[in-house]
C-alpha cells in the first residue's frame, strides 16, 4: 500500500494500490473531472478521519494523471 506519492513511485507505472472495496476509484475520477473544470485558485480540502481513505484517493488521482501522462 502507498502511503504517500513520490516520483519514484511511478517507476513501473503508478503505486501500487489497495484493491478499491470502498469506491476510491470513482471518488477519484470524479475529484479529477472537478479540479480541471474549476477556476484557477480554486482550493479543495479533503476532511475525514484517519484511515477514512484521503491518502487512498489522493493516490489514486496521482495514478490517474500519470497514465494521462504516458505515451500512448
Amino acid at each position: 500500500m502507498t502511503d504517500f506519492i513520490t516520483p519514484s513511485s511511478f517507476a513501473e507505472g503508478g503505486p501500487l494500490l489497495p484493491e478499491d472495496a470502498l469506491g476510491h476509484e470513482a471518488f477519484a475520477r470524479t475529484l479529477l473531472r472537478h479540479v480541471r473544470q474549476a477556476p484557477v485558485g480554486t482550493v479543495i480540502a479533503l476532511q475525514g478521519s484517519w484511515g477514512l481513505g484521503k491518502t487512498s484517493a489522493l493516490a489514486r488521482v496521482a495514478k490517474l494523471t500519470h497514465q494521462e501522462e504516458l505515451p500512448g
